[in-house]
């Protein structure tokens, strides 16, 4: 068990498992080589750059329907800035875009903004840990796979009542153990899930909704729009997603402290807390893309390179099998709309 756990649980009977998550995390962060082929996860940045590109293009068409306003960009979760330098390529021609544009990345990890830094060097990003120092304009923010990477806790169902289920120290070992729900929580969750079977897991992510609270009210404040892309379902459910990659495998949790990527299934619904905002169907990743026109672009780029890997690519973008149904897409903007791009077919 790592040194740290030992002296945290030393001290403190438990561990909940928001917390477990979000210091394994922050721990695993500040490690080279997460990402990628040769790392322990891929995401969709680095499965093709058409992504990033379709992304850039999206904003850039909101942009122009606002009357090309000078804005802020804020990517939340930029990881190595794949996306981003895609983004910006993408929409380099278009001068005055990016002239207008001021570049902001939120991102906790050190040895992350060294690597964005020198990916986007040339775009003078600013880097910033919370949303309290946003420059008072119309902001654009893009969440892809951010929100999966924050903490939940764990509720399951026992005996006909709620526990809080949390994380303790056996010997030297991490193990699963149960607090009983005090009354109000207990009430609530047979609220919910009345129906519930024994050994039901529903999975909270309070921390997550804190977070798009935040985001969505800088878009009230100053305008904008807000772009959600992340694995998950639609509106609350129960079942347990908690999980550990390392290698591209599942690992187990509580034995790879700091040592895997933890993450779990968002619920968008519970993401939209602004009641002032208006908010796109939640779709799912593979008809956004197409609706872009990912395959358009990817027979350009292919009678430019004539690589078949960029159709594999595309592929494991959009297929239900693959990324295409898992991942889903939301936006929140402070406009209303009609036949917002992404959103209704291409063409």
């Amino acid at each position: 068990m790592p040194e740290f756990l030992t002296q945290y649980l030393h001290t403190h009977p438990y561990i909940g498992l928001r917390d477990y998550i979000n210091l394994s995390n922050q721990i695993y962060y500040e490690k080279e080589n997460i990402f990628g082929p040769q790392g322990d996860f891929i995401t969709a940045p680095f499965i093709s750059q058409i992504f990033g590109e379709l992304i850039g293009i999206w904003f850039l068409t909101i942009w122009q329907k606002m009357g090309k306003p000078f804005f802020n960009l804020i990517e939340y979760g930029p990881g190595e800035g794949h996306l981003m330098q895609d983004f910006l390529r993408a929409t380099k021609k278009y001068s005055e875009f990016q002239q207008k544009m001021t570049l902001i990345l939120y991102e906790q990890s050190a040895y992350l903004q060294k690597r964005q830094a020198a990916l986007l060097q040339g775009f003078m990003p600013h880097w910033i840990t919370s949303s309290s120092c946003i420059p008072p304009q119309v902001t654009f923010v893009i969440a892809n796979e951010f929100f999966d990477a924050i903490g939940i806790e764990h509720y399951i169902k026992k005996n006909n009542n709620w526990y809080w289920r949390v994380i303790t120290r056996k010997e030297n070992n991490l193990i699963w153990t149960d607090i009983p729900c005090e009354k109000p929580q207990n009430d609530l969750m047979h609220q919910s899930f009345p129906d519930a079977p024994e050994n039901s897991i529903f999975e909270c992510q309070k921390q997550r909704c804190h977070i798009s609270q935040e985001i969505l009210h800088l878009i009230e404040k100053f305008g904008g729009t807000a772009l959600y892309i992340d694995y998950g379902y639609v509106t609350p459910s129960l079942g347990d997603s908690f999980q550990a990659i390392k290698n591209h495998r599942y690992v187990d949790p509580l034995t790879s402290f700091g040592q895997a990527d933890m993450t779990s299934h968002i619920c968008f619904k519970d993401l939209q807390s602004s009641k002032i905002l208006h908010y796109t169907p939640i779709i799912p990743q593979g008809d956004f893309l197409k609706n872009m026109g990912i395959m358009q672009r990817a027979h350009q780029l292919y009678q430019l390179t004539q690589k078949d890997t960029i159709y594999s690519c595309v592929h494991r973008l959009i297929h239900p099998h693959q990324m295409g149904h898992l991942f889903k897409v939301m936006a929140a903007c402070s406009f209303a709309f009609k036949n917002l791009p992404g959103f209704v077919p291409y063409g």
